[in-house]
C-alpha cells in the first residue's frame, strides 16, 4: 500500500502482484491498471513527491511455491457466478453499510449547519 501525501492528508492506493500472470496491478479507488515492477519499487521508496510504502505484505517462498503449483485460475469466471455470500454475512454487511451511510449523512448535515 502506498501513501501519497503528507501526514495531515493524502491518498492511499495499492499494488498487487498477480502470480498467475506475473503482472503488477495498481488498485486506485475505482481504477485498476497494469504497472511495471520499476514503477512499484520507485513509488514504494519515495517516487516523485511524497509517496512511500506504508504497508508491505510478504509471503514465504514455501507458500509461494505451493501457490505456483496450483492450476490457474483457481476460480474462473464461471465458478465466480456460483459463489454466494452466506445470508448472515450479507445482512451484517448491509447493516454496516447503512450505519456508515447514516453517520456520513449526519456529518454532512453538521458540516452544512456550521
Amino acid at each position: 500500500m502506498i501513501h501519497d501525501g503528507l501526514a495531515e492528508n493524502g491518498h492511499y492506493y495499492s499494488y498487487v502482484f498477480d502470480r498467475s500472470q506475473k503482472t503488477w496491478w495498481k488498485l486506485d479507488d475505482h481504477r485498476v491498471s497494469k504497472a511495471t515492477e520499476e514503477q512499484v519499487m520507485k513509488e514504494a521508496l519515495g517516487g516523485d513527491g511524497y509517496k512511500s510504502a506504508c504497508n508491505l505484505f510478504y509471503m514465504s517462498k514455501h507458500i509461494a511455491d505451493m501457490i505456483d503449483l496450483q492450476p490457474m485460475p483457481v476460480h474462473g469466471a464461471q465458478r465466480a457466478k456460483t459463489l454466494r455470500i452466506p445470508a448472515p454475512i450479507t445482512k451484517q454487511i448491509q447493516l454496516h453499510n447503512a450505519q456508515f451511510d447514516l453517520k456520513n449523512q449526519q456529518h454532512l448535515v453538521e458540516k452544512a449547519v456550521q
